[in-house]
């Protein structure tokens, strides 16, 4: 009995973490989509992927719109497929990607509004 409470516990926590990843993915992806965007814009950047460089050709808000209802639902099936390891491991891969994506965007905002 006291073991099984402990396990319902730990895998409490674990949700709690992977919960915490998707929100900070989340929230990495707006400020990509958002950061992409403006650049765009502004001449500062290019998009390389052609799908949505398409879509920032229509519309930016089509853009924006878009690619956080595609990370969302992503990270809807990721949530749904949590308690598989593989979950996991194609969850801290993309975080770290979008970090340095983030790190990019650090760069170009440096450059143009400090250099």
């Amino acid at each position: 009995m006291c073991g099984d409470i402990q396990s319902r516990w730990a895998l409490r926590r674990y949700d709690y973490k992977f919960i915490i990843i998707l929100v900070i993915l989340t929230i990495l992806n707006i400020i990509d989509a958002c950061a992409t965007a403006f650049w765009i814009d502004n001449q500062l950047a290019t998009e390389v992927n052609p799908l949505m460089k398409y879509l920032l050709d229509l519309s930016p808000s089509y853009f924006i719109i878009l690619k956080i209802t595609l990370v969302t639902i992503c990270s809807y099936l990721l949530w749904k497929l949590r308690n598989r390891k593989l979950a996991f491991v194609l969850l801290v891969p993309v975080v770290l990607i979008y970090l340095y994506i983030l790190a990019k965007h650090a760069n170009i905002a440096w450059n143009v509004f400090f250099c």
